[in-house]
């Protein structure tokens, strides 16, 4: 790990070092010339102007990074990003949930096209089921954003993972074969409509399936066995179907319509003698949303969405511990969300945004004496901003009311709260492009239904976390006239979570309960250096390291006191570098992850060893005639076989091929 640190480091100085003298050398050109003076000039990049004034850290992954990098799935493209954990249960098919800065799963929002993708019964969303295919920009906000005219929901969490899909800008027909190692199969179609000017209208389907047993090495003290991962197998279908309005006056409207179905083994983890294992899941998703946006005159602005959600899962265990031999689990969710805002802009910079949420859901299970919950969430949130040319400052108050029902036992206190957040990006010097910032928010995280009612681990008595994030960096966002451009940001911050929500063992059974406190310290920085050599030929590094010091302070008089919390690395870092040229264009990406521990005492027998992960990619793309091309790509992931576990027991695949080739005409 530390030869890794110190070569990465090595790459971050020499691009720094790279780009300091690219522009010194254009620099000292001009002086020969004294109208030259003004093509050196370094300032902002107006494309990244939203971004670089920010006044929380905001990371973006566009379909261009995307593509360069051959990244296949939603979890590689956010792995790339500072200060995020994607908890991965191994396989193609394995559980992807996403956590920000030592904070768990629940306190991240994932919003996609604007709404935010819910789930009452785990509170954490799979982000492994979006396809990458369709997705035009991936954005990850830490804190409360610039952004005061969104869902009341954006102000609740963490931080929000927003992804954004394609929408067309001509009518076009696109399609996508892959395939890979361990069965490794998929398809991808989109179409594009466009209507008068104003309509237009898209349609996409992905398909993917793979077998998933690949092979891994067991480590039993000093025996070493190579084995096969077993019932890791998916199968998934993915619908989207999607309309725009442009009504003139009338304002604009969007719906969307989302379909997921998807069969999959559940390997569990790793057992020694013992390698098969007969679980199987079932997901079925659907959404309707829609959004209708309408200005009034110059200033005011008024919006509207609507979201019908139905989610079915059900869970099957072949296992002799059962009396029938077997277990089948059925839960059914409906939630029913809509949203009304409106933005008024005060003028001299000044804006102000008020938004309310309301959802009910309703969750149902075929479990013993279930309580069957219904849930009413009512969130409403203020917010006022300046935004001037060298100083931005947002503040915002969230107000949370949240009441429970059962149709048995005792049901849970009503949930209150008052969240503010507050941020403000100042640059000190117009000539010079570098920009500081410092927020704060306190968040809460209300006890999901599996917190409150599953089986008899649930704890109606339970509390809501409460969480405060401090942060404090800058931004650099620079170009030269010619050729090169940088993007540099470092921020520290501070989170503290206070009633913690954590399963712990009493007299017989394992059951949810409030305790402790996490203290969360860490550092994030984000490094992007493009130099074009010609027209043809372009040099790209992209780099992002997060240190995380994560600590249980609950009890002094705990073995555990001060301990890194479990699944939580000190240190991670993601560097790719890729070369763009008329022949081939090729990416080399490495990830490194620092040791963690599976348990909160943070023993060598507990400790989950660190990793360095390596990927190539390779592409091109064919002009095939006025309005069609082809572009063949293919990636070795992995390709050092590293033998690596992201959780505990759950081994990861070594060294991976796979190939694609899509049209779009």
């Amino acid at each position: 790990m530390q030869r890794v640190l110190f070569f990465v480091v090595q790459l971050l100085l020499s691009a720094v070092c790279f780009v300091g003298g690219v522009c010194c050398a254009q620099e000292t050109d001009s002086l020969r010339a004294e109208h030259s003076l003004s093509e050196v000039e370094v300032v902002a990049r107006s494309a990244d102007a939203a971004y670089f004034s920010q006044g929380v850290p905001v990371q973006q992954v566009d379909a261009d990074m995307i593509e360069r990098l051959g990244l296949a799935t939603l979890a590689d493209a956010v792995k790339r990003l500072a200060g995020v954990q994607v908890h991965d249960y191994g396989g193609i098919g394995g559980l992807k949930t996403v956590s920000l800065r030592g904070f768990g799963a629940k306190h991240t929002a994932v919003s996609y096209d604007g709404v935010a993708v819910s789930d009452a019964q785990s509170g954490q969303v799979d982000i492994g089921r979006f396809p990458l295919d369709n997705v035009e920009l991936l954005s990850l906000t830490v804190g409360q954003g610039n952004d005061i005219f969104q869902p009341a929901r954006a102000f609740a969490s963490a931080g929000v993972l927003a992804v954004s899909t394609h929408r067309p800008v001509a009518s076009s027909v696109s399609a996508k074969v892959s395939a890979g190692t361990y069965g490794l199969l998929g398809g991808f179609l989109r179409g594009e409509q466009l209507w008068g000017g104003r309509w237009s209208c898209s349609g996409t389907f992905d398909w993917q399936r793979a077998d998933g047993d690949y092979p891994f090495t067991l480590v039993n003290g000093n025996l070493s066995t190579r084995e096969h991962r077993m019932n890791s197998d998916i199968r998934s279908i993915v619908a989207d179907g999607n309309l725009w309005g442009d009504l003139g006056r009338a304002g604009n409207l969007s719906i969307k319509l989302h379909l997921y179905n998807s069969e999959r083994g559940l390997p569990g983890s790793v057992r020694l003698y013992k390698n098969e294992n007969y679980e199987r899941l079932w997901d079925d998703d659907f959404f309707i949303q829609t959004k209708y946006e309408l200005p009034i005159g110059d200033r005011l602005t008024v919006r509207g969405i609507a979201k019908y959600n139905y989610t079915y899962s059900r869970y099957f265990e072949k296992n002799d511990e059962y009396v029938l031999g077997c277990q089948e689990d059925k839960n059914t969710q409906h939630e029913y969300y809509t949203s009304l805002g409106v933005r008024y802009l005060l003028g001299y910079g000044f804006s102000i945004a008020l938004t309310s949420d309301l959802s009910y859901t309703t969750l149902r299970n075929n479990y013993a004496n279930s309580k069957q919950p219904r849930r009413l969430n009512s969130q409403t949130a203020f917010a006022v901003q300046y935004a001037g040319e060298r100083l931005t400052a947002t503040a915002s108050l969230l107000n949370t009311f949240i009441t429970d029902k059962v149709e048995h036992g005792s049901t849970p206190a009503d949930k209150k709260r008052l969240s503010p957040a507050l941020s403000v990006s100042w640059q000190p010097l117009s000539e010079i492009p570098v920009r500081l910032r410092a927020s704060y928010k306190g968040g809460y995280r209300v006890p999901t239904f599996a917190d409150l009612y599953y089986l008899r681990m649930g704890n109606t008595g339970l509390k809501p976390e409460r969480a405060e994030q401090y942060n404090a960096g800058f931004t650099v966002a620079a170009s030269s006239a010619r050729s090169a451009s940088i993007a540099l940001s470092v921020d520290g911050y501070y989170n503290r979570v206070r009633d913690k929500i954590v399963a712990l063992p009493t007299m017989y059974v394992w059951r949810m309960q409030n305790y402790g406190r996490v203290d969360i310290k860490g550092i994030d920085a984000t490094l992007s250096v493009k130099y074009d050599f010609s027209k043809r030929v372009a040099l790209l590094f992209d780099a992002s390291y997060g240190y995380s010091h994560t600590v249980d302070l609950t009890d002094r008089t705990s073995k555990n006191y001060g301990h890194q919390i479990p699944y939580t690395p000190r240190n991670t870092m993601n560097v790719s570098l890729t070369m763009e040229n008329h022949i081939v264009n090729i990416s080399y990406m490495v990830t490194a992850v620092g040791k963690r521990y599976m348990l909160p005492q943070n023993t060598p027998e507990n400790e989950v060893a660190s990793y360095v992960e390596h990927s190539v990619s390779l592409n091109r793309e064919f002009v095939l005639g006025e309005k069609s091309l082809l572009r063949l790509q293919g990636e070795v992931l992995n390709f050092t076989d590293e033998n690596y576990e992201v959780i505990r027991y759950y081994p990861m695949p070594g060294r991976q091929w796979r190939v694609t080739a899509s049209v779009i005409f």
